[in-house]
């Protein structure tokens, strides 16, 4: 992983100190700026739970705010996170620990938290905010949270989920899962899970992704300590549990290391598969769906609810594989397009979003901006970049298409018609059938700071321009940005 585009302070929604403990904040590190490694969409439209978030990795500092000043801080500790922030009034920051790099490794105050440990803060507007965190330890999870007011801060006791629970030993998602037949998947246990991103409202719930080795091991054979392994495959995943006991598991299938690819049992789940098993709490009911790619080109998709009274199979066939095809030509100007370039196979990064209600897959390719004056056989390329994408398929047919720039390859960067998005451009559109579509950019330029922001609904008896001008993804310039 490489990073290109670097600037200045990160999109992080904690520019200012966050309080942590007592006399304690959390900063961004100042020599360190955010790496983004991934972005989601409307919410409108897509993942309600994953609106308009951005995923990266940073360098924070804990800061004893008794001394020292803004300019010369005290610092007591440093550690890097994954971070999930959403923008705005009521938006929040959301940190994953993933390693402590100095002070003393605590709950206490003063302390730097512990790898695993998992840190919110969000936005209520004027009602000032909630600070939530899950503070991993080996004797027992510290959790805390607090709402902080015009009138006070107030500690909210009723809140006892625990979003670090597993983080710090990978354990958030080892239980078997069940596959064709007698054989489940499991994780290898050679190969600990690489943790990408976190996700969610941690008092509630959180999601938490990342790449993993995993097994497909026959239960009718071996043993717990020794497995009957019939294969090894490589998969993004996203793993969920909430204040409710519910947890999920999805994964992509990236690419199969052992054993025999297919659809029957004892077979690897072929590379493009998708899988998620939703456990609803301790009420012995799961929801089970897979969409595995055959050899002959087509899908077999599957749904079953199992109950302790038995299995139920689900007529409804939602496609997750939509998700992975790629997207039709999105206008970036007046008269161009952007297409994904034929020569470029999109790489995918994650997956999230819990199908078959509705599955977000993200992942990075090369596009094209396209002059309308060339055609589909002959395009007229005016430029060319780099981008995250996220592409979301909900189960009543809505898509989403979120680009976020990363680099450009080629053409004249800018705003105008004709140029090459910048980076740190984001490109969203979502459509819903029959001639419908809505078009939201909010294009980088080169003042910092400062975008090019549109909103257009098309429909079949012409556009509509939304004379909204929200800036959903401000500072996306001044990141840096992880090319997979």
């Amino acid at each position: 992983m490489s990073a290109a585009a670097g600037g200045l302070l990160g999109f992080a929604l904690l520019p200012m100190a966050v309080a942590f403990a007592d006399d304690y904040a959390i900063v961004p590190d100042p020599s360190s700026v955010e790496e983004v490694t991934g972005i989601y969409g409307s919410g409108f439209f897509g993942v309600p739970q994953l609106a308009h978030a951005v995923d990266g990795t940073q360098l924070f500092d804990v800061d004893d705010t008794t001394v020292g000043t803004s300019a010369n801080p005290d610092v007591v500790g440093t550690f890097e996170a994954d971070e999930a922030t959403v923008a705005g009034s009521l938006g929040n920051e959301e940190l994953l620990v993933t390693s402590d790099v100095s002070g003393t490794v605590g709950t206490a105050a003063g302390d730097v938290p512990a790898v695993g440990s998992v840190i919110s803060t969000e936005s209520l507007g004027p009602l000032g905010s909630e600070l939530y965190s899950a503070l991993s330890a080996p004797s027992g999870d510290v959790i805390s949270d607090t709402l902080i007011t015009p009138f006070g801060d107030f500690s909210r006791p009723d809140v006892s989920f625990d979003a670090a629970a597993g983080l710090a030993t990978d354990s958030l998602a080892t239980v078997p899962v069940p596959f064709v037949g007698t054989y489940d998947i499991v994780p290898d246990p050679a190969s600990p899970e690489a943790i990408t991103a976190i996700n969610g409202i941690s008092h509630a719930g959180v999601i938490v992704q990342g790449d993993a080795v995993l097994d497909l091991v026959n239960t009718a054979g071996g043993t717990t300590t020794d497995p009957d392994v019939v294969g090894t495959f490589d998969a993004v995943k996203a793993a969920t549990h909430d204040a409710f006991g519910d947890h999920s598991e999805a994964l992509l299938v990236t690419s199969d290391v052992s054993g025999t690819p297919g659809i029957a049992a004892g077979d690897v789940p072929p590379v493009d598969s998708i899988y998620n098993i939703l456990y609803l709490g301790d009420s012995g009911v799961e929801s089970v769906y897979s969409d595995l790619p055959t050899a002959s080109g087509g899908n077999v998709i599957s749904e079953t609810l199992v109950t302790p009274m038995g299995n139920l199979t689900v007529p409804m066939h939602f496609n997750a594989d939509e998700a992975l095809a790629p997207f039709s030509a999105v206008p970036v100007g007046h008269d161009d397009d952007v297409v994904a370039d034929p020569s470029s196979t999109e790489v995918f990064t994650g997956i999230n979003g819990n199908p078959p209600g509705a599955v977000a897959v993200q992942g990075s390719q090369l596009f094209d901006v396209d002059h309308t004056t060339g055609t589909a056989s002959s395009p007229d390329v005016v430029g060319t970049f780099d981008a995250d994408v996220t592409t979301t398929v909900k189960f009543d047919g809505d898509q989403t298409e979120t680009l976020l720039v990363t680099s450009d390859v080629s053409g004249t960067p800018g705003t105008a018609t004709g140029d090459v998005p910048l980076p740190g451009s984001v490109i969203d559109t979502s459509t819903f059938g029959d001639g419908w579509e809505n078009v939201y950019s909010d294009l980088a330029t080169t003042t910092p700071g400062t975008e090019v922001i549109s909103d257009t609904l098309v429909t079949p008896i012409g556009d509509l321009t939304i004379p909204l001008d929200v800036d959903w993804f401000p500072n996306l310039a001044a990141d840096m940005f992880a090319s997979f």
